[in-house]
């Protein structure tokens, strides 16, 4: 048994850090979303593990501060004050960047959510002259002082100010994303409650990482945007770093490659070969452009999100389709397949991200025949049969729902058989 000098209880803030310290290694090593919100998790690990450490070393300091420098007194207690505010800040930040909430409220909420954290770290840094969140008395020792409880306020602010990004993004969320946010912001609430309640046990660090399990789990494992059989990002990837990179106005364009006739191939040559054929093409489009971002959507098509200058997108096409077929032409294919290049340019890519999986479909869908004949992007002529498209689908479902579809058929009347044989649809 450890000898503690404190009258603390340690329990929760101990068998929280193994677990803290697994998570931060594994989350390290795997290859993880480019995007803001994945920075902001990873802060959130970080500042958690960092604050309970600190937590524990400061609270034993303070029993002997006699034994140390004063400065030294200082920068520990500081080390535990800092990360607890940013750790605060770091989850509300995490929560509106999934719920598209500082672009939906605009650039005054990201500042106004600024100013807590901020005002607390001031107080914390400038603790030793002001004597603003705590004082080590060389006599006394350690105390709390007049500005204490902003470190309370301002998690409790993050914590309002959390939900409200919960609330503007509800509806774009998916399910897991609703009752992950939901259950973590709650979870953190109810720790610093019980922290205030029972104040000589260290329970904070334990529902943290409660929040952290909940997130990794719901939202930021790095399996759950990797197709592991390929080695790229899969689809879900795509929508969350396509849509980053759009909210920062980063120009890029997207470039689809699609193998035709897919499902033929993977019935004729069966799905092993396919498999290895995948691997091929997503070596060589690595080798054309190692730092993109390349994702594998499945059914043999890969998208690639890149920041060249597409100023004259159906050259930028054309240019990168016969690299690729160079880069094809020079390994050993286990498949005689066909791939088609089709480029989404920026503006289009922006314009359309809302209903991004559509278009990357129809893109798809036309690629073959559109490469036939010449094209290598998106136009907006060939948006426009999309929309087209769009309009008679919806007329006809309007008009399924309200019984107004008619048929004209002319019948077809054999002459050797002397009767009619069948019918065709007529045009209206």
């Amino acid at each position: 048994m450890i000898h503690w000098l404190s009258d603390y209880n340690y329990d929760f803030a101990l068998a929280s850090i193994p677990v803290q310290l697994l998570i931060i290694l594994f989350y390290s090593f795997r290859r993880n979303l480019p995007i803001r919100s994945s920075h902001c998790f990873l802060a959130v690990m970080i500042s958690n593990l960092t604050m309970t450490l600190a937590d524990i070393v400061s609270c034993e300091m303070n029993e002997v501060w006699t034994s140390f420098p004063m400065w030294i007194m200082y920068a520990i207690n500081m080390l535990y004050f800092l990360p607890f505010l940013i750790r605060g800040w770091a989850l509300f930040a995490y929560t509106s960047e999934v719920c598209g909430a500082f672009r939906k409220l605009g650039r005054w909420f990201r500042i106004v959510t600024l100013i807590p954290v901020s005002v607390g770290v001031f107080l914390t840094l400038s603790t030793p002259w002001t004597s603003a969140i705590f004082t080590i008395n060389p006599e006394t020792g350690y105390h709390n002082c007049a500005l204490y409880q902003t470190i309370y306020f301002s998690t409790y602010f993050y914590i309002g100010a959390s939900f409200v990004s919960l609330i503007v993004g509800w509806k774009g969320l998916r399910k897991r994303n609703r009752v992950g946010l939901f259950s973590c912001n709650t979870a953190l609430l109810l720790g610093i409650i019980f922290r205030k309640l029972f104040i000589n046990t260290l329970v904070t660090s334990y529902f943290s990482i409660i929040v952290i399990l909940i997130i990794f789990f719901s939202a930021e494992n790095p399996d759950l945007f990797y197709d592991r059989r390929i080695g790229l990002f899969n689809k879900y990837a795509f929508a969350l770093i396509c849509d980053d990179f759009l909210e920062k106005n980063i120009p890029v364009s997207a470039i689809m490659v699609s193998a035709h006739d897919f499902d033929t191939a993977k019935h004729l040559y069966g799905a092993n070969q396919i498999q290895r054929q995948l691997e091929l093409v997503s070596k060589r489009i690595k080798g054309i452009t190692p730092k993109t971002n390349i994702f594998y959507l499945g059914g043999g098509r890969f998208i690639i999100l890149s920041r060249e200058n597409a100023d004259t997108p159906e050259l930028t096409a054309r240019k990168w389709k016969r690299q690729f077929e160079r880069q094809l032409k020079l390994s050993n294919e286990t498949v005689p397949m066909t791939f088609t290049v089709m480029l989404i340019p920026f503006d289009i890519l922006k314009r359309e991200i809302e209903r991004i999986e559509e278009l990357i479909n129809f893109a798809s869908g036309r690629s073959y025949h559109e490469n036939q004949r010449g094209n290598y992007a998106i136009t907006e002529a060939i948006l426009s049969k999309l929309q087209r498209e769009k309009d008679i689908e919806a007329a006809l479902k309007k008009a399924l729902e309200q019984h107004r579809v008619e048929v004209f058929f002319q019948p077809i009347y054999s002459t050797g058989a002397d009767r009619v044989v069948g019918a065709e649809a007529l045009p209206v």
